[in-house]
């Protein structure tokens, strides 16, 4: 998923959450943090910090990858066909 913004960080959390199929209490339990802390991701993520969210990434199974923004009109389409899902 393409995240610009931090609202976009928050949906993608949120929706990364749900289709794991755990609750922010269970999420919270696996990561070691609190449900409030989740719950402020998934609506303030503006306050996330780089540990937070490789946790969370962890506990629904994810990764991070960081891509040097391209030129307008380009697009990773052709590489990201490339990655084994």
């Amino acid at each position: 998923m393409y995240v610009s913004d931090p609202s976009a960080l928050a949906n993608w959390m949120r929706e990364a959450r749900q289709n794991s199929g755990l609750t922010q209490k269970q999420a919270s339990e696996l990561s070691g943090l609190r449900q409030a802390t989740i719950s402020k991701i998934e609506n303030e993520p503006a306050s996330c910090t780089i540990e937070t969210l490789l946790r969370l990434a962890r506990v629904y199974q994810l990764e991070l990858h960081l891509l040097p923004k391209l030129a307008k009109g380009e697009n990773y389409k052709h590489e990201i066909s490339k990655l084994e899902w």
